[in-house]
């Protein structure tokens, strides 16, 4: 199975719940009936989108091969900890729903062609950047990570035209 990054929409106030009781977002993250991207173990319902193993790498290029910065492209390790607790691997962090406008407009002119100037298999394997096979196949690898960024911009475009927070969650 390995490690996945789901990223979850939630009101403001869902995004305060989570903290009093975290065990909410069970109820936000169902992935029934969620359609699956083919060819990759990327997954979709209209509040949860699972980026699979795909996320370090995405956040890798994202972030010009750093784990973390301060800009809004660090979403997926950034954020505010909703709890103490940890879900999954760790507190679930949440960004609130100014902040995924944020995320949303830097991610806006990010397209193929940028993530292919930074795209390095061999980068990847030597940084150790999960799942730490890139360059068993490079292009196949490109591929996938081409399919998280849509999945990725499409999902939080969403969430930012509804106005809606962001709940991620390391599992």
């Amino acid at each position: 199975m390995g490690m996945s990054c789901t990223l979850v929409r939630s009101s403001a106030e869902q995004l305060t719940a989570i903290s009093q009781d975290p065990d909410i977002l069970d109820d936000l993250i169902s992935l029934s009936g969620a359609s699956r991207i083919e060819g990759t173990d990327i997954r979709r319902t209209a509040a949860a989108l699972d980026l699979g193993k795909s996320f370090d790498g995405l956040n890798y290029l994202l972030n010009d091969g750093a784990m973390m910065g301060d800009t809004p492209l660090s979403f997926m390790y950034g954020g505010r900890p909703l709890t103490e607790e940890e879900y999954g691997l760790a507190p679930p962090l949440g960004h609130a729903p100014q902040v995924v406008k944020q995320i949303a407009a830097a991610l806006d002119p990010i397209d193929a062609a940028w993530i292919k100037t930074r795209y390095d298999a061999r980068r990847l394997d030597e940084d150790d950047i999960y799942p730490n096979d890139w360059t068993d196949d490079p292009d196949g690898g490109l591929q996938w990570l081409l399919h998280s960024l849509a999945a990725c911009k499409g999902f939080i475009a969403e969430a930012a035209l509804a106005q809606d927070g962001l709940v991620v969650i390391h599992s």
